[in-house]
């Protein structure tokens, strides 16, 4: 029968034998999938913050056309 290599051996007791590394984090899309196939509702704070973030992006490239077509006509 083979056993796991643990890092600490203290004679009869096997530290760390069972530990398992915690998942990593979750990211913003990740919980954004899990959240519409579990059927919750997502909350209106984070709903506004992803409206603003599009609004701002939208904002960012109308300015940079804007910008390249004034710079163009000189």
């Amino acid at each position: 029968m083979m056993s796991k290599n643990t890092p600490y051996q203290a004679g009869k007791v096997s530290i760390g034998l069972r530990y398992k590394r915690p998942p990593p984090p979750l990211t913003q899309d990740e919980e954004r999938i899990q959240n519409i196939l579990l059927g919750s509702k997502p909350s209106i704070f984070s709903e506004l913050k992803a409206t603003i973030k599009f609004i701002v992006g939208i904002l960012i490239f109308l300015a940079i056309i804007l910008f390249l077509n004034g710079a163009k006509s000189v």
